[in-house]
């Protein structure tokens, strides 16, 4: 009888202990990636241009590219943003392949993947 308990009391934990690492493997993780920033002209704002890669540890994975302009540190506020899927086969590299450039009155931003022929452009509303 004794025999019995130990086992069904060990299949139980081993049960718990799988069920225990299969639910943190599915929990999402934090983004990451890498890319690249530029200020304006006017050193008013700052945009950024990221390529990012979440999902689980064993889920499935999500890649995308992160646009943004936000105002300078230090209480940065986003003013504009866009997120593109990136199905390219490698993704977009930012750092290397892409570039950031901002009109000379900091009213618009383009940003160029030179690899994939590919540009964005996001204008500003001025004020008077």
């Amino acid at each position: 009888m004794k025999r019995r308990i130990t086992i069904l009391v060990g299949c139980l934990l081993l049960f718990l202990i799988g069920v225990a690492i299969g639910h943190l493997l599915s929990v999402p993780v934090a983004a990451s990636g890498a890319g690249q920033y530029k200020r304006s002209p006017d050193d008013k704002l700052v945009a950024f241009a990221d390529t990012l890669d979440d999902g689980s540890l064993l889920g499935p994975h999500r890649t995308y590219c992160r646009l943004m302009i936000q105002t300078v540190p230090p209480s940065p506020r986003t003013i504009r943003s866009a997120r593109i899927e990136d199905t390219a086969v490698p993704p977009i590299d930012w750092r290397e392949e892409g570039s950031i450039v901002w009109a000379s009155n900091s009213s618009a931003v383009t940003f160029k993947c030179d690899a994939r022929q590919t540009s964005v452009e996001m204008t500003l509303k001025i004020e008077p």
